[in-house]
């Protein structure tokens, strides 16, 4: 009985993995393009001093970013993610609980960082994105430059390309060692956060061979149980990992 729930919770999990596959490029397509044309239109009944302040054209920048890196659609995939694998979770869960009810919160705890680090880490990372608006703005400013007839012709006759090169190099290279400095402190969390999870599993596999000197599981149990408490710790892993970061794709929405 439970391996025939187990199959048909998997196959549920495809079914619905496939509609909402289909479905997803149609209605990102219909938002994204709806979106751009409010956009589109906000832009042009605005006062035309509001394109000399700098303040609105960093707000202005940090609008075009969400709908360039589809947040939306980033946080749409969120919550599917964390349905789905809810529904492999629940069905683990049953499994483990039929070993021994207390494999349940020794999986749960050894994953909970990743959680606090994603949370954390997104509002450091929405933080950094804000800041860079007017860094941004400007690297595209000058790599227009060279994309614009008219511009092209005034930098030949001044001879002042290489000086808007190093201009845009300079904005370019500050943005992409900001943003690579957040990742190896990302990735140094990360594996803290792997260590934490190998530790838990360490401990289920103790609890486990205790479990099976006393007789309370047989040998061959004792195999499954591991397995499944495998499978639950990376179903709840990817659950936290998604709630982490739906702040942050909320907050560049």
């Amino acid at each position: 009985n439970s391996l025939i729930f187990l199959i048909l919770i998997f196959l549920f999990r495809q079914i619905v993995g496939t509609v909402f596959s289909s479905s997803m490029v149609e209605v990102d397509s219909k938002v994204m393009y709806q979106l751009n044309m409010r956009l589109g239109r906000k832009c042009a009944k605005v006062s035309l001093i509001c394109f000399e302040d700098s303040a609105w054209k960093d707000e202005l920048t940090r609008a075009k970013q969400c709908l360039k890196w589809t947040r939306l659609s980033d946080l749409s995939l969120c919550f599917y993610n964390i349905m789905s694998e809810v529904i492999s979770l629940t069905s683990v869960m049953i499994v483990i609980a039929t070993f021994n009810i207390w494999l349940i919160p020794i999986s749960f705890f050894s994953v909970v960082p990743f959680f606090i680090v994603r949370l954390i880490r997104g509002n450091q990372f929405y933080k950094l994105k804000w800041f860079q608006a007017s860094q941004e703005r400007k690297k595209t400013y000058f790599y227009n430059l060279f994309n614009n007839k008219q511009s092209v012709k005034e930098i030949k006759v001044m001879n002042i390309s290489d000086y808007l090169f190093d201009k845009w190099n300079d904005f370019k290279d500050q943005i992409n060692k900001e943003e690579w400095d957040f990742r190896k402190k990302d990735l140094f969390s990360l594996m803290w956060c792997e260590g934490i999870r190998i530790l838990g599993y360490f401990v289920c596999v103790v609890f486990v061979i205790y479990l099976t000197t006393k007789g309370m599981i047989s040998i061959g149990m004792m195999t499954g149980c591991m397995v499944a408490f495998k499978g639950f710790q990376d179903n709840m892993k990817y659950i936290l990992i998604n709630i982490g970061r739906t702040p942050e794709y909320a907050a560049f929405c």
